[in-house]
C-alpha cells in the first residue's frame, strides 16, 4: 500500500487531509478554466480532494477517540 502505516497514525492522517484541503482550496483560486470538459475536470478533482479531506478527518477523529478510550473493537 502506498501510505502503509499512515492510516494507523491519526496525526499523519490529519496532515494528509490538510494537504488535500489546501490543494482543493488553492485549485478554486488559481484554476479558472472556461466552461466545458476542462471545467468539469477541475470541479471533479476539487470535489475529490474535498471528499478525501472529509473522510480522512473523520477517520482520524474516530481512531483518536478509540485510542484514548483504549477500545480495540472494530465498531
Amino acid at each position: 500500500m502506498i501510505f502503509g502505516d499512515h492510516f494507523q497514525d491519526p496525526k499523519a492522517m490529519i496532515r494528509i487531509a490538510m494537504v488535500c484541503f489546501l490543494l482543493a482550496s488553492l485549485s478554486r483560486w488559481f484554476l479558472h478554466p472556461a466552461t466545458g470538459r476542462l471545467g468539469d475536470l477541475v470541479d471533479g478533482v476539487t470535489g475529490l480532494l474535498y471528499g478525501i479531506f472529509i473522510a480522512l478527518s473523520l477517520l482520524a477523529i474516530r481512531l483518536n477517540v478509540r485510542r484514548n478510550r483504549g477500545d480495540d473493537s472494530p465498531c
